[in-house]
């Protein structure tokens, strides 16, 4: 099993995503040949935000955000990412919904309110170690029929020393596609339930059974290794204070209110996306959206999927 630990996000999914790379032997599987790493673990950093800014990985921020917000919302609506990420409608079985949405399997799906349960479990019973939200049910090991099936199977929450350390377990890990997202979307989630709390926010950790790199997708993957920079200094940012100008605005940024975000920066973002959507004005990313790390991902990933108007495969 491999074990990432010890140094910055970059750092981290740089050696994870070469590791993917090395393998020498691709394996079939249902979606085309994958590059299997198998189990692995990532411990991020703590005091970091956990939110990917390498050169030539074109990370989404606008799905990003809005995932984040999509998910403690507790909605399945497939228009909520599908407007950000038009390659989202071929996981929903009925263009409306998506099966496996982790926000409402946490919320709703098994018939109560895991993330509420939680927090009053931990309020009430700091030193628990039965806090385990599920996002995979047995049904899922029987369904054949849908297109979205959880990867992301569990939570475990447990409060050590004052902090709430959250670990995420994950059946099928997508190195490229689904990786970057999984760490910051969970990290908000982490803030959120720290808050909620009433802690301080304590370790992340990810462990995944299978950690793998589709070959439809190795070019990228080697395009990042072949640029890569270290961005750790210059956009460093506080992560309670970047996640608190999403968590401020969940049913803001759910509904697409965009110009009622209180947080500037969010607002600003948002509203060139909305702006983009209607014009396909490119020149609209280049405004300063008041905080650098939003500024270096919006031009890397404008750089790369605006200048083709390629909305259909903005991951």
């Amino acid at each position: 099993m491999k074990l990432y630990q010890g140094a910055n996000l970059n750092e981290l999914y740089v050696q994870a995503l070469h590791d993917c790379v090395e393998i020498k032997s691709p394996t079939p599987s249902r979606v085309g040949v994958v590059y299997d790493l198998g189990p692995a673990v990532f411990e991020l950093e703590l005091g970091s935000l956990n939110i990917l800014t390498l050169p030539k990985r074109a990370l989404n921020p606008f799905f990003a955000i809005a995932e984040s917000a999509w998910i403690i919302g507790g909605s399945n609506k497939l228009d909520t990412l599908s407007y950000y990420l038009k390659s989202y409608n071929r996981f929903s079985d009925d263009h409306l919904t998506l099966n496996g949405a982790y926000g409402f399997r946490l919320r709703e799906h098994f018939g109560y309110d895991q993330i509420n349960y939680v927090i009053k479990e931990l309020r009430n019973t700091p030193e628990s170690r039965r806090c385990v939200l599920c996002m995979y049910g047995p049904e899922d090991l029987t369904n054949k029929i849908s297109k979205d099936i959880p990867c992301n199977t569990s939570i475990m929450l447990k409060i050590r020393d004052g902090c709430l350390d959250l670990t995420v377990t994950n059946r099928s890990n997508d190195i490229y596609l689904g990786v970057p997202y999984n760490f910051f979307v969970f990290q908000v989630l982490h803030y959120y339930l720290a808050n909620e709390i009433g802690v301080n926010v304590g370790h992340q950790r990810h462990f995944t059974d299978s950690l793998h790199l589709y070959e439809n997708n190795i070019n990228e993957a080697r395009e990042i290794l072949n640029n890569i920079r270290c961005n750790s200094n210059e956009l460093s940012c506080n992560p309670q204070e970047f996640i608190g100008m999403i968590l401020r605005d969940i049913d803001n940024i759910n509904s697409r209110r965009f110009s009622e975000i209180k947080s500037a920066p969010i607002r600003e973002v948002m509203m060139m996306y909305e702006s983009y959507t209607k014009k396909l004005d490119h020149s609209i990313f280049e405004r300063d959206a008041g905080n650098p790390i939003l500024n270096y991902l919006v031009k890397d990933w404008s750089s790369k999927y605006t200048t083709t108007n390629n909305k259909s495969s903005q991951s």
